[in-house]
């Protein structure tokens, strides 16, 4: 899209570009996190209720999957990282058009880039 199709904004637009191996790591660090927490027995408990719509959501397809028997935990997990890394590519590429987003780069904590965030809100 042109620029026209960004309508203007009172706001600073902020993007994190973190390096794609990063990224993937932060994507296969969340997902463990969530099975930690818990994932896979919130799929069985909410799998009833869900509208098909809901069970092709990123996680709870593949953890379906697994849960239905038709695959590992492992392999579901391989599957969600994978549908997930897909999914913030097209992110990225969507939100890179935007030229009112400011994108800061980092390889490490996007933390670390709060003060250059709140030193430019300050202005």
């Amino acid at each position: 899209p042109g620029v026209d199709a960004y309508p203007p904004t009172l706001y600073n637009l902020t993007g994190v570009w973190l390096p794609r191996a990063t990224l993937a790591s932060r994507i296969d660090d969340r997902l463990r996190a969530q099975v930690e927490a818990g994932f896979v027995e919130e799929a069985v408990m909410l799998e009833p209720r869900m509208s098909p719509t809901a069970r092709q959501a990123l996680g709870y397809k593949e953890l379906l999957d697994h849960i239905a028997g038709r695959c590992s935990l492992d392999e579901a997990l391989e599957v969600a990282a994978r549908r997930t890394r897909e999914f913030s590519r097209r992110q990225r590429m969507w939100f890179r058009r935007d030229p009112r987003i400011t994108w800061l780069a980092t390889a490490g904590d996007p933390l670390d880039l709060l003060p250059v965030v709140l030193g430019d809100w300050k202005r």
